[in-house]
């Protein structure tokens, strides 16, 4: 079978494509592949925890500094405490089911971590937060592979359908994507200094460096900038020649 732009997403992707349509309208390959990432998160730079703002849904990628069990007349709850070596960021899971949270959730351990910002006595916080660890055993060897890269990308995303649920599609569907056909001429592409399309598609998502990404964003940008000049093109093209007024010689009084 042969993958292209064109190929329905629940043939490449299963049950997850119904999960991307619902969120963002998704029915194709090229739906999902143009839906790029927002920005670039770094291993060796965490995310700067003093920018977020209360009420913003966010993922951040923070070290695990400690987890903590606490204990009151009314319940329990495990208190995790994220860096980035900077500012602090508390992740808050409430009752007995999440007492696991503190085997899981131990220093040392790096993560991404998805929620909206809330306050609590005057602390940023996040409440029963998704979250991802990138480092350990239970790695499956898609997230293995795709977070010992030194850039990972940051999908834009709604509630329930994380960066990582988006990033596990687009890797599944780059594995099995055809070599993509680029209809600008080699000769353009040269001129102008960009990549061809199949490669800045996949470097739009797998960059090997912020070099590369910028390459890929370059390519795309000037896409764009030509689609809308060739729109402009056919309009005008198509719009009815209007005659030009009469004229009348002037009235003599």
């Amino acid at each position: 079978m042969i993958i292209d732009m064109q190929t329905r997403l629940d043939q490449v992707i299963g049950r997850t494509a119904t999960t991307l349509e619902d969120a963002f309208g998704m029915r194709t390959v090229g739906d999902l592949l143009r839906h790029f990432p927002r920005r670039m998160a770094e291993r060796g730079q965490l995310t700067d925890l003093a920018s977020l703002r209360v009420d913003d849904d966010v993922t951040v990628l923070a070290e695990v500094k400690t987890s903590t069990l606490i204990r009151y007349a009314n319940g329990q709850r495990v208190e995790t405490v994220i860096s980035d070596g900077k500012g602090r960021l508390t992740l808050v899971f409430f009752g007995k089911r999440n007492l696991w949270r503190t085997r899981d959730l131990v220093p040392g351990a790096l993560g991404l971590f998805s929620g909206k910002v809330t306050e609590f006595r005057q602390a940023r916080q996040l409440a029963h937060p998704d979250y991802m660890l990138l480092a350990g055993d239970g790695l499956e060897s898609y997230e293995a592979e795709l977070f010992a890269n030194q850039l990972i990308p940051v999908y834009p995303t709604v509630k329930k359908l994380r960066t990582w649920i988006i990033s596990r599609a687009v890797s599944h569907t780059l594995d099995m994507l055809d070599p993509l056909p680029d209809p600008l001429p080699i000769e353009v592409r040269a001129r102008r200094g960009l990549l061809d399309y199949d490669s800045a598609l996949r470097a739009m998502h797998r960059p090997d460096s912020h070099a590369a990404w910028s390459a890929a964003k370059k390519r795309f940008t000037w896409d764009e900038a030509m689609g809308v000049q060739l729109a402009l093109a056919q309009r005008r093209g198509a719009a009815p020649a209007t005659p030009p007024a009469p004229r009348h010689p002037p009235t003599r009084g």
